[in-house]
């Protein structure tokens, strides 16, 4: 963090070096400036500037145009004298204030060594508000049209490059220049002379770096405007997208005046209006800006008042005259004055209360402040300075950039930081609601589940229950229940998902599961798990405790999958008589058959011949008139028990066929051989003994008598 500060205070430093590195224009001015309409420039002024600057006193002449003729052929006193740059309502003439309006002469002599004045150029820039310029008798530079009333005159501004020569060492400068349409008539700038080299340098880099400005605002303003696009909730960047586009338009109406030299002077009035309303409405767009970006630090009403008065301002410009309208600017600068120090207290504000990257705003802030200053100065003192607030809010720019690069960064760490915790909290709901599930009602994450949403599927229902469960519960705590029970269904559960399966939920010592994608998934998975049983039991030896049984019974329906309760409290869960014919199998497995499938399940299989199977019998389905016939599945068993029960399925199902036609005679002998050859074949054993009370099948889940014999068979 602290790298990053230096880096941050060495690039703070080297923007505020370049803003002030451009608050100078090019140095030009030479030490002599003209004293009483008169100056000399030697050779060594030459050879040590790139450019002289005509600075200091110019003879004026107020109310009349005078040509170089005249001068020559009389001799003219001088109503003043004017410093250039200057303007002359500071002027007494004829012991009377010259005022904001007028029209004048202005003439200065020079005396150039004979060995530059045949190759010299001219610049001139900023006369307000039209002027001739004539160069010992010839006129090179015309700008507007200048008049002696207003009527007559037409104003225009702009940058101006001649070049002239001279036969002798004396050069004479006269200027025409007349004013009516601004508070201050006069030279603004400086009038240089030069080489043709290093005056055309300077005014290249006066376009060049103009543009070069009004191309960073630009970007800037697409940059933010493309933020707002993307995320329109971000009204802090559409407003300072219009903050710099207002002053990217700015840039070229002042300084080099590219706008104006591309028109004429009709138009003059309107650039005029123009270059005013984008300051006016800076003003308002800027403090909406801050206001967006430090909200609870700003007074509504204040912000109100300033966007009420800025909009009320730049309506006003198009409905007053020109020269009103650049007295009005003096107001609206004391104005924008009053809210840039409103506008650095809210912030003060911020940084005190420690909010996020005020402190960085407060010095891009400052940086804008001192700029717009030096402008306004520069402006209304006539200081020989260049328009710097453009570079001002460059350098802001460039640290607003910073700021949002920062908060965005901070936005990216908040951002993968809720990632993660959302990567966590769906991992921890997938617990509780598989995503397997959500995918069968056809939603993509759990909050898009609602109430009452179902799916209709054909699939594979398996239950898993553990046999006397509740005496094993009763020797233990409830601690050792838990751990028990956990360590019981890690082992159970990766079996059944790595088979596709969904364990839709977990009652208790009960685990029911789903498998959407085929019948061969949930065999396949009864059969690991039977597998599974008998490490777990073989490690259950180790440590002193008795082995576990468990019963599975298997179905294949329609089962719809979809979400019960109200509003405040939802489950999923799973409806459907194939769920209650899967929990009546997984009963029937008492009888001494750990695995049992329905006939259904039995036909849906890819290939019965991968699977070791024997029929079991016909059972009635409680509250359904027809019955289904049910098989056990021991591929599990040991190799000697399989080959057992191949061995003995013919008379083992002929057993059941005669006590279906309740030839129990037949049946008990069938059946008594069966328990013979292997006496571990409990369910041969069960129905030995329903042969022997004279009970046929298919019979009734959950009938009292089945339910006896059924606890009875376990004894086997």
């Amino acid at each position: 963090m602290k790298k990053i500060k230096k880096i941050f205070n060495s690039l703070l430093v080297f923007s505020v070096m370049l803003m002030l590195q451009f608050c100078a224009k090019i140095p030009s001015e030479n030490n002599e400036n003209a004293v009483q309409g008169k100056i000399f420039i030697s050779s060594q002024e030459f050879e040590k500037r790139k450019t002289i600057a005509l600075n200091g006193e110019w003879e004026l002449y107020s109310g009349r145009f005078i040509s170089s003729e005249e001068f020559s052929s009389a001799v003219i006193t001088p109503d003043a004298y004017i410093k250039i740059p200057g303007a002359w309502k500071t002027l007494r003439v004829n012991g009377k204030p010259a005022g904001d309006t007028g029209a004048y002469t202005l003439r200065l002599t020079a005396q150039i060594p004979e060995n530059y004045s045949n190759e010299l150029y001219i610049i001139t820039s900023d006369i307000y508000t039209s002027y001739r310029l004539y160069v010992n008798g010839r006129l090179i530079q015309k700008c507007g049209t200048p008049g002696l009333t207003k009527e007559s005159a037409r104003a225009q501004l702009g940058y101006q490059l001649s070049s002239f020569s001279s036969k002798d060492e004396k050069v004479e400068f006269i200027i025409h220049i007349s004013n009516f349409v601004h508070r201050n008539g006069g030279v603004w700038d400086s009038i240089k002379i030069g080489s043709a080299k290093k005056i055309k340098t300077e005014y290249i880099f006066l376009f060049v770096y103009d543009f070069f400005v009004c191309g960073i605002l630009l970007a800037i303003c697409i940059y933010h405007f493309s933020i707002f696009c993307i995320y329109r909730k971000e009204y802090a960047s559409i407003y300072f997208a219009a903050f710099c586009f207002l002053f990217s338009i700015r840039s070229g109406l002042v300084n080099s005046r590219a706008v104006h030299l591309m028109t004429g002077p009709d138009i003059w009035p309107s650039l005029n209006r123009l270059e005013v309303l984008t300051f006016f409405l800076a003003v308002p767009v800027f403090t909406l800006f801050m206001f967006k970006l430090y909200e609870i630090y700003f007074n509504r009403r204040i912000i109100k008042a300033i966007v009420c008065a800025g909009i009320i301002s730049s309506i006003a410009i198009f409905f007053i005259p020109v020269l009103f309208v650049s007295k009005f600017v003096i107001v609206y600068e004391y104005f924008t004055v009053i809210v840039i120090f409103y506008c650095i207290y809210s912030i003060i504000r911020a940084v005190i209360k420690k909010e996020h990257t005020a402190k960085m705003f407060l010095i891009s802030l400052i940086i804008l402040f001192i700029s717009s200053i030096t402008d306004m100065i520069s402006i209304n003192l006539m200081v020989n300075m260049r328009q710097i607030s453009p570079v001002g809010i460059v350098v802001m720019s460039y640290l607003q950039s910073l700021i949002i690069t920062r908060k965005y960064f901070d936005s990216y760490q908040k951002v993968e930081s809720l990632k993660e915790d959302l990567i966590l909290t769906n991992s921890a709901y997938s617990r509780f609601i598989p995503r397997e599930i959500l995918k069968l009602l056809n939603k993509s994450s759990i909050i898009n589940v609602k109430l009452g949403d179902f799916s209709e599927k054909q699939m594979t229902v398996m239950f898993s229950d553990i046999r006397r469960f509740t005496s094993l519960s009763e020797q233990m705590t409830p601690e050792e229940t838990f751990k028990f029970l956990n360590s019981y269904l890690s082992r159970m559960g990766p079996i059944i998902r790595k088979h596709g399966g969904i364990i839709d939920k977990y009652i208790g010592d009960a685990i029911m599961a789903l498998f959407p994608v085929n019948t061969s998934s949930a065999i396949n998975a009864a059969i690991e798990i039977r597998r599974e049983l008998l490490d777990y039991n073989e490690q259950r030896h180790n440590f002193g405790y008795p082995p576990l049984d468990i019963g599975i019974g298997i179905h294949t329906g329609s089962i719809i999958v979809g979400t019960i309760g109200e509003n405040e409290r939802m489950d999923g869960t799973v409806i459907s008589d194939s769920v209650n014919l899967a929990s009546r199998l997984e009963d029937l497995t008492k009888i001494g058959a750990p695995v049992i499938i329905s006939n259904i399940t039995l036909f849906e299989l890819e290939n019965q011949t991968l699977n070791q199977f024997r029929f079991l019998g016909q059972v009635y389905v409680k509250g359904k008139m027809k019955h289904i016939s049910v098989y056990e599945i021991y591929d599990f068993e040991e190799a000697e028990q399989i080959e057992l029960k191949n061995r003995t399925k013919t008379d083992f199902e002929r057993g059941l066929l005669c006590l279906y036609k309740q030839e129990f005679r037949e049946a008990e002998q069938l059946f008594q051989k069966v328990c013979s050859e292997n006496s571990k074949d409990k369910p041969a054993f069960f129905y030995l003994e329903r042969a022997r009370n004279k009970m046929p099948i298919p019979f009734l889940f959950n009938e009292a008598m089945l339910k006896k014999e059924i606890d009875g068979a376990e004894d086997f």
